[in-house]
Parts: C-alpha cells; structure tokens; sequence
C-alpha cells in the first residue's frame, strides 16, 4: 500500500507539472503509459491474490472497483492520447485519476 500510494502522489504530481511545463510534450505521454501500467498491474496482482470472489464481494470490494475503473480509464486515456484523439473525455479522465487521491 505505500509504494502504491507514493505512485500515486507521483502521479498526481506528474500531471500538474505536465500542464504547466511544455504540455504539448509527446514523453508527458509515454510517462502517463507508464503509471497506467502501474495501475493496471496493481489491479491484476490484487485480483490474483484475493480471487474474483473476493475482490468484486470482500470487504473492500467497493474499493477495488473504484480502483480498477480508474486504472481503466488511465489505460483508456493513454490510448486515445497515443491515437491523436482529440476529445473532452480525455479531460475528464485524467480529473478521474486524480479522484485516486481519496483512497
């Protein structure tokens, strides 16, 4: 949980400094790729580890799906940023990934 945590400050860090620091830069891109893969890992481990059952019904399931749709829209984001996809989605998404912070 702290190295996921610190991944995320990370994150939340890397998007602010990506806005006000040559936003139009194409690494911001391949360094979003990295931490949505980070995201995406992490919710594959979990869901190894505690089984579906758990995962979707255990204790902390309300979590676990809060995590994985914004891991989702990480990996959705990326994409149509790596595909030149023009769209307020995309806005939207990355203010998603911030709602991490809550967790």
């Amino acid at each position: 949980e702290a190295l996921i945590s610190i991944v995320v400050i990370a994150n939340i860090l890397l998007i602010g400094v990506s806005i006000d620091v040559s936003p139009g830069w194409k690494g911001w891109t391949a360094l979003d790729a990295v931490f949505a893969a980070i995201f995406v890992i992490e919710c594959s481990l979990k869901l190894c580890l505690l089984g579906y059952r758990d995962y979707f019904t255990g204790r902390e399931y309300m979590w676990n799906i809060f995590e994985l749709g914004l891991a989702t829209f990480a990996a959705v984001e990326v994409t149509f940023t790596m595909l030149n996809v023009r769209l307020s989605l995309i806005r939207i998404l990355r203010l998603l990934r911030l709602a991490r912070v809550i967790r």
